[in-house]
């Protein structure tokens, strides 16, 4: 900075008054006009922490601003700030929750009498942040993973880990996704049944079924649109960034969770009949990652899928970690019988007066939104021209409204089900 300018900044009369720094990436993605790949800019907000108020707002590029960039925003917060910010002013204090940072700007500041600190957690940042670089969207942010209840950072690693090796391994390439594979975790708890998303070489993942009358639905000659809303499942779809929430990518930069791929970012989610869509549960997210870990063992070692035809094969699993010694059996293959139509409208009905509600009703998510992930884990749907339609027309499903095989190259996709939190017939580990 020029000598003149800082000794504008030196003039400046100086409050008793703390201010918090943070440069993040924004809640919004920009789709460059060339045809690269979308990004978040960086954003660097000035906030006077005593009234609330913020100073400055400054979004960048792709890349995080260098600390002399951050120290003439500061500067310009203080000599300029933004209109009915409060009046031209030095802070005694500023707080940084970026330690390195803090380290640069410490005796930059100190020039013109401003002490700089590090501060781990600005939980006002926190709650503006958001706000501040979404403001101008039509949707707002869907929650992150982190929100649930009950969801710690150890069960997140352990998901988001095991998410990564599931897609890395790909056991898609050598089970169809109408195979489903009876799961008990643990071994003694009532069965799941889970389908291997991808034979079809569209969308990859794992979905989750309650019952084998939830599969016999899914498998029926029913509309896709009617079952989809009515049958319980919970599901794990590999896309690009865009489809995550951004808490959960500001989570995996944060902590370093892996990610196999640009097309292979996690996104969980479930529905609960009737048609409300919304998060997993803390129990949800365990099972997932229960799954996703033994998953491509049981199809290639003791199915023995990758050299022809699966067989049928039965393998209990130990698991560490966050699963806290349990261990999750595997069995395949699960007979189902083809009811006929009108048993399978009944069973249908009975859902659709009996379900309980998913984290966030039907109300507050998007018919289009809820549609796009239905097309991307329902076996019919993605054969069906209206359905392929929603998929290529749909938001990112990253937010709400605001207030291939080498058997077969057009497998159909499959769904999944869901359980409510506190359903689990074991102690889990995770929630306590």
């Amino acid at each position: 900075m020029a000598r003149d300018a800082l000794d504008k900044v030196r003039r400046l009369r100086q409050s008793d008054v703390t201010w918090l720094c943070s440069v993040r990436r924004a809640h919004s993605w920009v789709a460059p006009d060339d045809g690269s790949s979308p990004y978040r800019p960086y954003t660097t907000l000035v906030v006077d922490q005593g009234r609330e108020v913020i100073r400055l707002v400054r979004i960048r590029g792709r890349e995080k601003p260098p600390s002399a960039q951050v120290l003439e925003i500061l500067h310009r917060a203080m000599r300029k700030p933004m209109w009915g910010s409060g009046k031209p002013m030095r802070p005694t204090l500023v707080f940084l929750d970026d330690a390195g940072l803090a380290r640069e700007l410490a005796p930059r500041l100190a020039e013109v009498g401003v002490k700089c600190v590090y501060r781990a957690s600005l939980p006002l940042a926190d709650a503006l942040f958001p706000n501040v670089t979404s403001g101008r969207l039509k949707y707002e942010p869907v929650p992150g993973l982190s929100s649930i209840h009950g969801a710690t950072e150890p069960l997140l690693r352990e998901f988001f880990t095991v998410a990564a090796e599931y897609y890395r391994q790909a056991p898609w390439q050598w089970i169809q996704n109408w195979e489903p594979i009876e799961i008990c975790y643990p071994p003694q708890s009532p069965p799941r049944y889970a389908l291997v998303l991808g034979s079809g070489g569209e969308f990859f993942g794992l979905s989750l079924y309650e019952s084998k009358d939830d599969l016999r639905v899914v498998f029926s000659n029913l509309e896709p649109e009617r079952t989809g809303e009515q049958i319980p499942w919970v599901s794990v779809v590999f896309e690009d960034a865009t489809t995550m929430a951004f808490d959960d990518l500001d989570a995996l930069e944060k902590y370093g969770w892996p990610v196999a791929g640009e097309k292979a970012y996690p996104a969980a989610f479930k529905t609960v009949p009737p048609g409300s869509w919304g998060l997993p549960s803390a129990s949800d997210l365990a099972w997932l990652a229960a799954a996703m870990r033994v998953m491509p063992d049981f199809v290639t070692d003791r199915l023995h899928a990758d050299r022809g035809l699966p067989r049928p094969a039965e393998a209990v699993y130990a698991l560490g970690g966050v699963h806290g010694g349990q261990s999750i059996a595997l069995r395949y293959p699960v007979s189902l019988l083809d009811p006929q139509a009108q048993e399978l409208e009944e069973y249908i009905e009975t859902k659709t007066t009996a379900g309980p509600s998913a984290t966030w009703s039907a109300s507050t998510a998007t018919t289009t939104r809820s549609r796009r992930r239905f097309s991307q884990a329902n076996p019919r749907s993605s054969m069906n021209s209206s359905a392929r339609s929603w998929t290529l027309s749909m938001p990112s499903l990253r937010t709400r409204p605001r207030g291939a095989n080498s058997r077969s190259t057009s497998a159909r996709q499959g769904t999944g089900s869901s359980r409510q939190q506190g359903e689990c017939s074991h102690v889990c580990p995770w929630l306590e």
